[in-house]
């Protein structure tokens, strides 16, 4: 029996599954679909029985026209026998007939009937806790991982929907499952916010090390960067370089994201060389965010999220630093459970003259603000720094 998955569907819900089939499979996730993975010349049922009894767990996509549909409950039926683990993934707020409840009673399900894209985390989550257990218990009702999972998602639910009315790019970045980086673990990242809020100018940089955990080189990694106002890549003004003992080198940064302007950009960075399994290199790279400060809301704050990188993060050090005043610095760490609490960072106040990465930069912008050190990054959390300012501009004698 192999690890994949049999998706038990009606046929009038073809685009609403194909978009659950790409995901899963985007994902890595092994699935087996009717017709597509039907062999010519052979009879239908017994080719949906076969592939019923090869797989270890069948995803039923639970709608109104599952629920009408004899041929999904033959299926359910043929999996029972079977002792397959079902997992029902309702796409529509359908309640079970007495004939489902017989079969289904005992089984855990996701009911992502409100929007089923916000539940595809989950779905892919639970998908693989479950083709990944040493045992096959059928009933899943209480099964402890599943319903730790659905807490997950639920915490994630509400701490974006909090967050998005007082910071709209810490909730995009918090639903930003995109392009998992699978291949690099992030040694350290170092990341500094340069903001000119009088001119409402916005400036990010990075420097990572990174090392290459996969079985296969890579050529590349892929960045997110979320704003509060709508910019085009083409005003960020986005540059890249990869690090060597004696010299940098620059790197090409091509544009992920086809709608313009828009409030999340994806962009690829591309190593100089392919980065072999075991090798480490260092990057640096900055983006700039038009318009940005001019898009806070009240309460200030800056984040980051590692919620896409599954191999980890292990050092962070993350500041930010304004042309204006600024106070009341705190720093929080929203865990892999997406809870929130205060991080164990350790804090520094500089100028921006004490930061020798920013030495291009010296005598050239008067900034100042405060960088935090967090030595053990938890899991996929993510981290913001929330701060006050003063509203008037740093005089030229003012000292810090």
């Amino acid at each position: 029996m192999s690890k994949t998955v049999f998706i038990s569907h009606s046929s009038k819900d073809e685009d609403r599954v194909n978009d659950i089939l790409k995901e899963l499979e985007d994902s890595g996730i092994k699935c087996w679909i009717a017709p597509r993975n039907l062999l010519g010349g052979m009879p239908y049922a017994e080719e949906i029985v076969e592939g019923i009894k090869n797989c270890k767990v069948m995803l039923l996509v639970m709608s109104h026209n599952a629920l009408a549909s004899e041929h999904i409950l033959n299926e359910i039926e043929t999996a029972v026998n079977c002792s397959k683990i079902i997992l029902p993934f309702k796409i529509d707020p359908v309640t079970y007939t007495d004939s489902y409840k017989y079969y289904l009673g005992r089984k855990h399900w996701i009911d992502a009937s409100k929007n089923p894209q916000d539940y595809y985390a989950e779905l892919i989550a639970s998908l693989d806790y479950l083709l990944n257990k040493e045992k096959d218990d059928p009933n899943t009702e209480n099964d402890s991982e599943l319903l730790a999972i659905h807490e997950r998602n639920v915490n994630k639910a509400k701490l974006i929907n909090e967050t998005m009315d007082e910071r709209h790019s810490f909730a995009l970045s918090l639903n930003s499952d995109e392009f998992p980086d699978k291949s690099h673990f992030y040694k350290s990242i170092k990341r500094i916010d340069v903001i000119d809020t009088p001119n409402l100018k916005y400036s990010n940089y990075r420097w990572i090390e990174i090392q290459n955990q996969g079985s296969t080189p890579t050529n590349h990694i892929l960045h997110l960067e979320s704003g509060d106002s709508k910019v085009r890549f083409s005003n960020m003004n986005f540059r890249a370089w990869q690090i060597f003992d004696d010299k940098k080198e620059p790197l090409y940064v091509d544009s992920q994201t086809t709608t313009q302007p828009a409030f999340k950009q994806f962009v690829k960075i591309y190593f100089k060389n392919e980065l072999l399994p075991g090798e480490s290199t260092k990057l640096f790279y900055r983006l700039d965010w038009p318009g940005e400060p001019g898009a806070y809301c009240e309460n200030l704050n800056t984040s980051i999220a590692f919620v896409r990188y599954p191999k980890g993060v292990g050092k962070l050090t993350f500041g930010i630093l304004d042309t204006v005043p600024l106070y009341g610095f705190e720093i929080e760490e929203t865990t892999e459970n997406f809870k929130t609490k205060d991080a164990n960072a350790f804090r520094k106040d500089i100028t921006i003259e004490d930061e020798q990465d920013l030495k291009p930069l010296h005598g050239k912008i008067k900034a100042a603000g405060t960088v935090y050190e967090v030595p053990e990054v938890q899991g996929s959390a993510a981290y913001r720094i929330f701060y006050k300012q003063r509203k008037k501009t740093l005089a030229e004698d003012e000292v810090f």
